[in-house]
This record gives C-alpha cells, structure tokens and sequence, in this order.
C-alpha cells in the first residue's frame, strides 16, 4: 500500500488556498548574502570556495544561486556600482535616471571629498566641464577603494557593466546638453576640415 509515501509527502507539504508549499528549514544562505560576502572579501580575492566558506555552506550550494564565479562577480560588481551616490544625483533618486535627468556631478556638500557617501544636489553641479569631469573620477576612484579589485576586474571583463554604460551616457548627455561639448567638438572638427 501507498499509504507511506502519500503520508510523507503530505507531512513535507502543506496546502494553502489550493496550492501546496513545501515545509522545512529555511535556505541557509541567499543570493544578497553570496553578493555582500564578495564585496567583503574584494572582487579579486572572491572565489566559489572563499564566499561558501565565509557563509558556512558547501561551495556546491551556492551553485543554487549563482552559476559560477564568473555571474558571481559581475553581479558582486553591479551592486557596487549601484550604490555610489554620484556627486549632484538627488540622495532619494528622485530624478529619474541621474544626469540625463538633468541632474549632473557637481562638488560634494561642503566641498569635501568623500568618495561614495557624497551625493550633493543638482544644484551641486560645476560651472565648468573640466569639474564636472573631475567628481565623476573622484565618485570612481572612491568607489575603486571602497571594493578592491573592481577597477580590475572592470577593467579586463569581457562584457561591459550594464550600469557603468548608463551612467556614461548620462555623462555624455549632461556634457552635451549642458556644457555644449558636443557642439563645441562639432564646430572645431568643421573648421578643421574646412581650413584643410
């Protein structure tokens, strides 16, 4: 008789408004705890077996949630990049998508630099392009420090960060739009080749 088997998969399943749920022990790690523990360890030092032994599972669990080292630090990676506050976003992300919102980097609050916790207002933003440029390598270099191994593994990655590529557009957008950079570029290359 079947008895058995059907009363033990009852005892593992519970049903609830006609669907069954499994009962048990709660996932011992989750794929936020994988990402934070390589960013705690740095992006160049995380390996399958250093992340599944700082969470104290077996390296073959977290194949349950990343496919390898390799989707492991690209999204270890994107989380870093994710929560820099560039210079002149509004803290809150109320603008949107950041600079091409009309938002731009401009000098953390007070002058100071302080890397990834700044975050300044649009009104924040240089008058000048060169300023501009300057917070968005200071906001990278902060960031760079803040996760050893991220500029390397950025750098010598095969596929480019989905984020860092918005962020760079919403660059380009605000050298344009507000500084008139590309107007500028436009106006010297046809003098250029006009005078040639």
């Amino acid at each position: 008789m079947n008895v058995g088997v059907a009363g033990g998969e009852l005892g593992r399943q519970r049903s609830l408004g006609g669907q069954a749920r499994r009962t048990g022990r709660p996932p011992r790690v989750t794929r936020e705890a994988i990402l934070e523990t390589v960013l705690e360890l740095g992006i160049d030092k995380a390996t399958v077996s250093a992340v599944a032994e700082r969470v104290g599972v077996d390296p073959s669990t977290l194949y349950g949630h990343v496919a390898g080292r390799g989707e492991m630090v690209a999204a270890a990676a994107e989380v870093a990049i994710s929560r820099v506050r560039w210079r002149g976003q509004p803290a809150d992300g109320a603008a949107g998508d950041g600079w091409s919102a009309g938002a731009a980097l401009g000098p953390a609050p007070g002058g100071e630099l302080d890397g990834v916790t700044s975050g300044g207002s649009p009104d924040d933003v240089p008058d000048d392009w060169r300023g501009f440029l300057t917070s968005i390598a200071e906001d990278l270099w902060g960031m760079y420090r803040e996760h050893p191994g991220l500029a390397g593994y950025l750098r010598t990655t095969d596929v480019p960060s989905p984020t860092l590529l918005t962020l760079a557009a919403g660059a380009v957008e605000v050298l344009t739009s507000r500084y008139g950079l590309g107007c500028r570029w436009r106006r010297w290359r046809s003098t250029r080749w006009a005078t040639a």
